[in-house]
């Protein structure tokens, strides 16, 4: 069972906001296709499970919606934004965010639109951001994420300083980061093919943790955990 958010309801395709487990593990923040006996479309909250279809490829058997009038931002939004449980919000191509995000208990979906507030997060809730975003506000600070947090940052720009703490998985993939980027006392680490501008800092790390291929700036301290 997982959820997943639709990114492009006329092709069937979907981004899971949270780990989905079945047939096939899928990491949270993958494209995946689905199937819906249920009209969906782009930015709808979707739950369901995992299978594999007669090509071998995984897809999401949607089962139920959970959020059926998402907010799409394709233009500018401005003042400060709560996203609460069971929602979505998805901000694409030239669309932005220009206040703080709170994310507590729903799902933030950035493909190439920016968030130029600070963010945070809460337990049961996904900061996803894919594909030529930009979170260019001061702090990227998470505290206590909790339960089912969720942090994934690929192939994105993050300007200011990005720091975690008690997050369930964070994954950060080939970014531009121009600040500190800090993770402590978090559940699963994915740190690949970063360009950090700064220090890199990883400790306490409480399941598993995956450090490789990082350009740093500054200097790098790890959990032994992190090693290769």
């Amino acid at each position: 069972m997982g959820t997943l958010i639709v990114s492009n309801g006329s092709s069937g395709g979907g981004i899971n906001p949270a780990p989905i487990a079945g047939g096939i593990q899928i990491s949270p923040g993958i494209e995946i296709n689905f199937s819906s006996q249920t009209p969906v479309a782009e930015g709808y909250l979707v739950q369901g499970d995992i299978g594999i279809d007669p090509t071998g490829q995984p897809v999401f058997n949607v089962t139920q919606v959970l959020d059926s009038n998402p907010t799409i931002v394709n233009g500018s939004l401005g003042g400060n934004v709560t996203i609460g449980p069971n929602k979505s919000y998805l901000v694409k191509n030239t669309g932005s965010i220009g206040g703080n995000v709170s994310v507590n208990g729903g799902a933030l979906l950035v493909i190439g639109g920016s968030a130029s507030g600070n963010i945070s997060l809460g337990p049961d809730s996904a900061i996803i951001c894919k594909s030529g975003a930009t979170v260019s506000g001061g702090s990227f600070k998470v505290t206590g994420g909790g339960t089912d947090s969720i942090i994934v940052i690929t192939d994105s720009t993050v300007n200011g300083a990005f720091s975690t703490q008690g997050v369930l998985y964070i994954a950060l993939n080939n970014n531009q980061h121009g600040g500190l980027v800090k993770s402590s006392t978090d559940g699963y680490v994915t740190i690949k093919g970063n360009t950090i501008n700064n220090n890199l800092q990883v400790s306490s790390v409480t399941n598993a943790c995956s450090i490789t291929g990082n350009t740093v700036s500054g200097s790098t301290t790890l959990d032994p955990a992190c090693a290769n």
